[in-house]
């Protein structure tokens, strides 16, 4: 595994919205790239502004193509994207053309947040030396996987990879939340959107356990995840502030033996970041056609 490069975010020139805003939304509190969207009813609407007016287009994760890297792709706006798609909102695209990420309006919705994540520690984790320099692939790297003050995937960050000579099983992450959740989401495997082999190349998690480490709330179970480049939600039985999750089987990797997980995310709860946005609600920046 190489260093990841530093992929840098697009942003829309303020310029080129329409002289009349009909959204009456703060688009220097936005800063968003490319495109703005919502989510209704498993569907994905998205709205691009030009010169000349908006532009709408709508998708569900059926309507994307997947390669044999296990990566989802649509054409947007006349612009081929990588989208990673998931649980609740969370949605990244990256712009195959220009090399930039967006990630979905739960975060940009609240432009002073940063991921509900409080500490992440593991049980071990993988370290190499490649051109000189040392990486290593801790378990704090999914800490930094957001970028919420630029609302991007940060690329050049590494995934959480366990240390272990064999696959991992048995391996895990203690994570901690800034307040109680019910409801997560993770990116299985190795994400890096210049180096996309990278997935399939190393191990994926086919099944995880997870356990509450809370004495008061506890509950303990295991599920399997899907083989693709997406985020996988996990609803938990109870709201907890510290879950663990253990690697129990994996998909394995063509070249490499070692299993990765590139995020965990709290799943946001919409209502509330609507509340403190100074719009009446979220959907009213869309016609719904």
């Amino acid at each position: 595994m190489k260093k990841i490069l530093l992929l840098m975010c697009m942003l829309i020139p303020l310029n080129s919205l329409p002289a009349e805003n009909p959204f009456k939304v703060n688009f220097e509190m936005i800063l968003n790239p490319d495109f703005i969207m919502t989510f209704k009813d498993g569907t994905c609407y998205l709205l691009q502004f030009t010169a000349t007016g908006r532009i709408t287009a709508k998708f569900t994760e059926s309507d994307l193509y997947w390669d044999k890297n296990g990566y989802g792709y649509a054409t947007l706006f006349g612009q081929k994207y990588i989208v990673v798609y998931g649980a609740g909102e969370n949605i990244i695209f990256f712009n195959t053309a220009v090399l930039s990420t967006c990630i979905d309006g739960s975060l940009w919705l609240d432009t002073t947040a940063k991921p509900r994540l409080k500490k992440i520690t593991g049980s071990s984790y993988l370290t190499e030396t490649i051109g000189g320099k040392k990486i290593t692939y801790t378990p704090e790297n999914l800490l930094n996987s957001l970028d919420a003050d630029w609302f991007r995937y940060r690329n050049e960050v590494p995934p959480w990879v366990e240390g272990k000579p064999d696959s991992g099983i048995g391996e895990y992450v203690d994570v901690e939340f800034k307040q109680a959740q019910d409801t997560i989401a993770i990116l299985n495997g190795y994400l890096d959107f210049k180096r996309l082999y990278l997935y399939k190349a190393n191990n994926r998690i086919k099944r995880l356990r997870v356990l509450s480490l809370e004495q008061a709330t506890p509950f303990d179970f295991e599920i399997e995840i899907e083989d693709k480049m997406k985020f996988h939600e996990i609803k938990l039985p109870k709201r907890v502030s510290k879950i663990r999750l253990e690697i129990k089987e994996v998909y394995c990797g063509s070249k490499y033996n070692d299993t990765a997980l590139s995020g965990i995310f709290p799943v946001w709860d919409s209502n509330i970041l609507i509340k403190d946005f100074p719009i009446k609600s979220f959907p009213e920046l869309f016609t719904l056609e």
